[in-house]
């Protein structure tokens, strides 16, 4: 294969994982997000949409979506062992921006995370979820333990 064509497949490949990481963004974001838009009414969430158009059950899309993160946080893991060498000094800064992708997913810089097993035990993303009031108020941390979220009330 020519230097120029593994050039090509590589950034081919971190194109990949750039998209694979804003995928997971908009998912992570409509599954934390949900409760608070819920209670306003607002129906530009993947759960809404998947529990009007797909007739789901509320913990029949939170699982659906649940799983969609999953298989987006296997995309990434699988297409980051794909990525080819372009000598050490251009591996090292691809790797740091992909390390930065991968950081910005978990919400935690995390040292080494390279594996689903090691991304799910994070409860797959963003700590800073938890941290803040944004979507669970002061719940966050009992929320991120107990996997239960209750539902705010309608304030429509």
């Amino acid at each position: 294969m020519s230097a120029r064509t593994t050039s090509l497949l590589g950034l081919m490949q971190v194109s990949v994982l750039l998209s694979v990481f804003a995928v997971s963004s908009t998912i992570f974001q409509d599954i934390f997000s949900f409760n608070v838009e819920q209670s306003r009414g607002d129906t530009h969430n993947m759960i809404v949409i998947h529990m009007k158009h797909d007739n789901m059950t509320l913990q029949a899309a939170v699982d659906y979506v649940g799983n969609l993160c999953a298989q987006t946080i296997d995309s990434f893991v699988e297409n980051r062992s794909k990525v080819p060498s372009w000598g050490p000094e251009i591996d090292e800064m691809v790797q740091r921006y992909i390390v930065g992708l991968q950081d910005w997913i978990v919400g935690w810089v995390v040292p080494s995370c390279t594996t689903l097993a090691y991304l799910l035990s994070c409860h797959s993303s963003l700590h800073w979820s938890f941290m803040t009031h944004r979507y669970f108020g002061t719940e966050g941390a009992t929320v991120k333990e107990s996997k239960v979220v209750t539902l705010l009330p309608r304030t429509e």
